[in-house]
């Protein structure tokens, strides 16, 4: 997201950790995520993410933020390649929401070098929309990433889902709904706030960043057309970006 001289954010991967790098179950500020047992530690300003196999501790990763690196276990022969890419999407997850951005489950394409972005629960309709822009460029169907530069919001596409390495600049918002014809609908931003709120992946769970996020959304509904879009199968979405 920055050029390759002062990146907002290094990882690192190492053969292995201090030993006695903490005793998560003891420590009060500690978040646990999903199947995978996973624990995100506050530690001072630096966070530290914990993956737990067979009650050991399968490998872990120190996330310092002030330094912006992060240093992560080297997987061993026996560990799973989805917790090794967990790990590293805490540690995107983090500093992106500490820069004020945040990622979103979405599908993303650019048209004219300007983004658009379809995100709703999963059935909605996001990737048939972006499989039905035949002219655009696709950034990612999946999972994109925004975040607030030079006075705008752009969108960015992320290491994960096969996204494209793409930065263009945000121009519409559309929450995709099956119809049996196309139309567009006006949503108030209230609803718009809990939808895009709703499919954010969150890495934080921490009251100030949660905050940031929030603020960022009631940013973004001010700068950015956010529409209901109902289409059909057979809808032509070629000229999304006119707005309607």
């Amino acid at each position: 997201m920055t050029s390759a001289k002062n990146p907002d954010l290094t990882i690192k991967i190492c053969e292995a950790l201090p030993k006695d790098l903490i005793d998560y179950s003891k420590h009060p500020s500690v978040y646990f995520y999903n199947a995978f047992k996973t624990a995100l530690i506050k530690l001072n300003s630096d966070y530290i993410i914990v993956y737990q196999k067979d009650r050991c501790i399968a490998t872990a990763g120190i996330i310092d933020i002030k330094k912006k690196l992060c240093v992560i276990k080297k997987p061993d022969k026996d560990f799973s390649m989805r917790l090794f890419d967990d790990a590293l999407r805490r540690c995107f997850h983090v500093f992106l929401e500490y820069k004020g951005g945040f990622l979103l489950h979405a599908s993303a394409a650019t048209i004219k070098n300007k983004a658009y972005i379809f995100t709703g629960p999963a059935e909605s309709g996001k990737t048939t929309a972006i499989k039905k822009l035949s002219k655009a460029r696709v950034i990612s169907d999946e999972c994109i990433a925004l975040r607030r530069q030079e006075s705008r919001w752009f969108v960015f596409g992320t290491p994960f889902h096969g996204s494209q390495n793409i930065r263009a600049p945000l121009n519409g918002v559309f929450f995709p709904k099956k119809a049996k014809c196309l139309f567009f609908k006006d949503v108030h931003k209230s609803v718009s706030c809990e939808r895009i709120m709703s499919n954010i992946f969150h890495g934080v769970l921490e009251e100030k960043v949660t905050k940031n996020i929030l603020d960022g959304i009631v940013r973004l509904l001010k700068e950015v057309p956010c529409l209901e879009m109902h289409f059909s199968l057979d809808s032509s979405l070629e000229r999304i970006d006119r707005g309607r």
